[in-house]
């Protein structure tokens, strides 16, 4: 069966669940444009499972193609220092047993991540993002970071794929050896 045309308008991006380095509070979700047309996201809403963060978009609420909308913790708009949130939110994401909903203005289903019972990605001790790869793949942000947050906020996810020759895997050792250098016999 086919993809409901909302679902490939828009997707939730990156969530920072576990708060940033100042203070885990300082959550974060970033949608998606991956169309290519302007969506509009009058009506649409973004919830959690218990409904302690219940997100409507109105009429002056829409992402350009390729493009992404920020959505910070907090009517203050500190939880991502240096970067002006799009829009600002409260309650709170669980870091576990939680659920993320994103539904058209008709209400149907466009983008859902689960923390079942843990999140697919993200690091609560080091404060790490979790970002979307592909379609059904999320994995831990791994770069340096600005301002204090580990994560890519309103930007393009810092995911190289494929690996780079001197990536790691989640054990810290090398996935494949690396020739540099090659000395021939004398």
């Amino acid at each position: 069966s086919s993809l409901p045309a909302t679902t490939k308008l828009a997707r939730i991006n990156e969530v920072a669940w576990m708060g940033g380095l100042n203070n885990s509070a300082d959550e974060w979700i970033e949608l998606k444009n991956i169309s290519g047309q302007i969506v509009n996201l009058s009506g649409w809403q973004l919830l959690d499972e218990d409904r302690k963060i219940k997100i409507i978009f109105d009429k002056n609420d829409e992402i350009k193609p390729g493009d992404f909308y920020l959505l910070e913790r907090g009517a203050d708009d500190l939880s991502v220092p240096g970067i002006k949130a799009n829009k600002t939110y409260v309650g709170g994401l669980e870091n576990s047993n939680e659920v993320l909903s994103l539904f058209a203005s008709n209400c149907e289903l466009v983008d859902e991540v689960m923390a079942d019972p843990s999140w697919p990605a993200g690091d609560k001790d080091r404060r790490r993002s979790m970002e979307r790869e592909t379609e059904s793949l999320w994995v831990t942000y791994e770069g340096e970071g600005i301002y204090g947050v580990l994560g890519t906020p309103g930007a393009e996810n810092n995911i190289s794929s494929p690996k780079s020759p001197n990536s790691s895997d989640a054990d810290g050792e090398a996935d494949h050896l690396v020739i540099s250098e090659i000395y021939p016999d004398q």
